[in-house]
């Protein structure tokens, strides 16, 4: 009746690929490598934040425009 093969004819929606263990050692410089990565995007927007805050130290008028108070508490 039928010509043809149904398992190749059914879409692959599941596929059965098993991701290979990761050492112990690869997880660990994983894990170290992103928090290195956290910290300097942390020290790039504490660096970005003081400068803003110089800058608005310096030009008073652009300080008002935002709302930033003339003295910090």
């Amino acid at each position: 009746m039928f010509n043809r093969n149904l398992a190749d004819a059914a879409p692959q929606i599941f596929t059965a690929r098993l991701h290979a263990p990761r050492s112990p050692a690869a997880s660990i410089v994983e894990f170290l490598r992103s928090g290195l990565r956290r910290f300097a995007a942390w020290r790039n927007r504490r660096r970005e934040r003081k400068e803003l805050y110089e800058f608005l130290a310096s030009d008073h008028r652009a300080a008002a425009d935002i709302g930033y108070p003339d003295r910090l508490p």
